[in-house]
C-alpha cells in the first residue's frame, strides 16, 4: 500500500507543480501585457488628441489601418475630430490585453476619456502586438450629444 501511495504521489506532485508554475507564468505575462498596452494607450491618445494630426495615429498604426486607400477616410476623420479643439484633460485608459490561444495573437481593448475645449470624447482603441510592438488596429471616438460634433456622428476608423 505504501508503494502505491508513493507512486501516486510521485505522479501527482510533479503534475501539480507543473500546473502551479504554468499558471504563475500566465498571470505574470498577463500583468506585463496589461501594463505595456495601457502605457501605450496613455501615451498615444494624448499625442493624437493634442494636435489632431493623422500622422500621430499613422506612426502608431497597424499597416491595415494606414493603407494608402484609407488616406481620404483618415483626412475626413481628423477634420471632424479637430472640431474638439484643445485637449484640456486626459482621464486615462481602462481595459486589458488578451492572448489568443487559437493563434499567436496578442491584442488589447481600451476606452479612454478626454475633455477638450469644445466638449468631451470617449476613445475606443483596439491594439495588436506584432514583433514586440503595440499598434493601433481600430480607432473610434464616441461623441456625446452637445459636444464638438453636434450632429451626433461617430468618428470611426476601422481596419
Amino acid at each position: 500500500m505504501r508503494k502505491v501511495l508513493f507512486a501516486f504521489g510521485g505522479l501527482v506532485l510533479p503534475a501539480l507543480l507543473f500546473v502551479i508554475v504554468t499558471t504563475a507564468c500566465i498571470i505574470y505575462v498577463a500583468v506585463e501585457l496589461n501594463a505595456e498596452s495601457r502605457a501605450f494607450v496613455d501615451d498615444t491618445v494624448p499625442a493624437i488628441a493634442a494636435s489632431w494630426q493623422k500622422e500621430q495615429l499613422l506612426s502608431r498604426a497597424a499597416p491595415e489601418l494606414g493603407s494608402a486607400a484609407r488616406q481620404t477616410e483618415l483626412t475626413l476623420l481628423f477634420q471632424s475630430l479637430s472640431q474638439f479643439g484643445k485637449l484640456f484633460e486626459y482621464q486615462g485608459a481602462i481595459g486589458k490585453a488578451y492572448l489568443s490561444y487559437a493563434s499567436p495573437t496578442i491584442f488589447a481593448a481600451y476606452t479612454a476619456k478626454a475633455k477638450f475645449q469644445n466638449g468631451e470624447a470617449l476613445f475606443e482603441i483596439w491594439l495588436l502586438k506584432r514583433k514586440g510592438r503595440w499598434m493601433i488596429y481600430d480607432f473610434h471616438v464616441d461623441v456625446p450629444k452637445g459636444s464638438a460634433n453636434r450632429n451626433g456622428d461617430r468618428p470611426t476608423l476601422r481596419s
